[in-house]
């Protein structure tokens, strides 16, 4: 049943295929059809035509773009100091193959960049494979746009949660909470979260929608944790969407930031 239901597939497909001006002459999609697809079925025969077509396209336009991007990420890898002598182990080879896979499957010259940088920086200090496997899978989902997104909400939590006359101000007005150092931080952030949106939808050019979705698929790599209803106010729209950056993030953009970049955001 399965095959019938295929093949009637194929068939329909094929017939809108068919209606093409190029496969209307049915002599010559049947001459050409027992040469590439073995079947005289003009309607199955003018599919397989097309998708050969495709294929021999595909194949000549990806191979040189595939090509550039994994040039790009050895030229990069020399940038930051890498070269065939220093991948001895097994496990340095491990992780220049898979960053080179990759970045072969990378649109941007940005991604191959950060990629290349998390290999070298992992072969350089020895960083565990474990580790080096789940950010550089972080580091494939993540879009730019997150990254950027997610540094900007650090540059503000930055600013805020290391005032430590803030902090002590408000330990002493709440001397009976627990949980401090979390409720601080949840506190903070009704300060500078209307700024931060503001900030972000223009920076980005993003809705308040597209600014919260970003967020929570950041929340889904683990590099963000909403702090939910309890700690601070926010109209019910976002009330368990208001958050923070957390450590993995911290640690994960150590290794696919350059130095400019880092600076940039300290600034």
């Amino acid at each position: 049943m399965e095959h019938d239901n295929l093949d009637d597939l194929l068939k329909k497909l094929a017939t809108l295929y068919a209606d093409n001006p190029l496969f209307k002459d049915a002599k010559t999609i049947t001459k050409t059809a027992l040469l590439v697809t073995g079947t005289a079925n003009p309607e199955i025969a003018s599919l397989g035509i097309i998708l050969s077509g495709i294929d021999e396209i595909l194949g000549n336009r990806l191979g040189p773009i595939v090509q550039k991007r994994k040039i790009a990420y050895l030229y990069d890898l020399a940038v930051y100091g890498i070269n065939a002598e220093q991948l001895e182990s097994e496990e340095e080879l491990h992780k220049f193959l898979l960053g080179y896979f990759t970045a072969s499957k990378t649109y941007t010259e940005q991604k191959i960049k950060r990629i290349a940088r998390l290999v070298s920086g992992s072969i350089k200090e020895k960083m565990n494979v474990a580790i080096f496997e789940e950010y550089l899978a972080i580091l494939s989902s993540i879009t730019e746009i997150q990254l950027q997104v997610l540094l900007l909400l650090q540059d503000y939590e930055t600013k805020y949660y290391l005032d430590k006359k803030a902090y002590q101000e408000w330990v002493k007005e709440n001397e009976k909470v627990e949980e401090k150092e979390h409720l601080f931080r949840s506190a903070m952030v009704d300060k500078f979260w209307e700024n931060f949106e503001k900030t972000a939808q223009a920076k980005f050019k993003l809705t308040l929608d597209e600014l919260y979705f970003i967020l929570q698929k950041a929340s889904n790599l683990g590099l963000y944790l909403a702090f939910g209803k309890a700690g601070f106010s926010a109209t019910p729209r976002n009330l368990y969407l208001r958050g923070r950056t957390t450590s993995i993030f911290a640690d994960f953009v150590k290794w696919v930031q350059d130095q400019d970049e880092a600076l940039n955001h300290l600034m």
